[in-house]
């Protein structure tokens, strides 16, 4: 699902300047938070599945793209967000599942699956917390 259509739901509902905001800090947050507080620890504890992942670029701003998907559900209360928002999760741990177990043949695709995991809650988090609704 990673496309612009994220961006576009955000922009709409928090204008330009707040959706580039969201966009860039979901995905710096959470490729940087996920190498130093995930991949460095475990490279340094000899897991070789996080030795692998610290060697892989980062593949794309499509963290950003799920910061600002979890930033649109950020204002809305009720059960289809909900319900919706509990199937994405469902929908990105079970990507991440499929992938992990070939980290050494698929690095990219394990990192990619991580970081939409970690960008979709944190998205929702900064909305909630720190951004007012503008429509």
């Amino acid at each position: 699902m990673a496309s612009g259509a994220q961006v576009a739901m955000c922009e709409w509902r928090f204008g330009s300047c707040t959706t580039a905001w969201i966009f860039f800090t979901s995905h710096l947050i959470v490729t940087v938070g996920l190498a130093l507080f995930i991949m460095l620890p475990w490279h340094l504890a000899g897991a070789s599945w996080a030795t692998v992942l610290s060697t892989e670029r980062d593949v794309g701003p499509s963290a950003g793209y799920y910061g600002c998907l979890g930033a649109v559900f950020a204002h809305r209360n009720s059960s289809v967000r909900t319900c919706l928002m509990l199937a994405i999760a469902a929908v990105l741990i079970g990507r991440l599942a499929l992938s992990v177990p070939s980290v050494h043949l698929y690095p990219a695709t394990v990192s990619a699956n991580l970081s939409h995991l970690a960008a979709f809650p944190f998205g929702l988090l900064i909305a909630s917390r720190w951004i007012p609704v503008a429509n």
